[in-house]
């Protein structure tokens, strides 16, 4: 009997210690579950605020796109008007134009684009 007696404690304690193994286990997974999980949430939260930012900027672009199509607008106008205007451009062909500067021809005329470059 006493041998019986050693048998069961012996299968006890190694049911205590495979009881130990299995919680530090669970432990040790339910930590490893916590940090996928905030890992998760960390990329979720950086990806939101690069979306946030690219909004942002797409909309800031978008206006200057606006904001460039009314110049080029104002510009193509500016230049129709110019045209049925300006005495160099109704002279004879054998009098010749000269550039005075890279933008606009030396008519004397002035331009001031909404941006506020002026030309002349």
């Amino acid at each position: 009997m006493a041998e019986t007696s050693v048998v069961v404690q012996w299968l006890s304690l190694q049911d205590a210690e495979e009881h130990q193994r299995q919680l530090r286990k669970k432990q040790k997974n339910r930590a490893a579950a916590q940090r996928s999980r905030q890992k998760h949430t960390n990329k979720a939260d950086a990806l939101h605020q690069q979306h946030e930012s690219l909004e942002k900027q797409n909309h800031a672009l978008r206006k200057e796109i606006q904001a460039l199509q009314a110049e080029l607008a104002w510009w193509t106008q500016a230049l129709h008007v110019h045209e049925r205007l300006c005495l160099i451009l109704s002279a004879p062909s054998s009098f010749q134009c000269q550039r005075a500067e890279p933008v606009g021809w030396s008519c004397g005329q002035a331009w001031s684009s909404p941006s506020g470059i002026s030309t002349h």
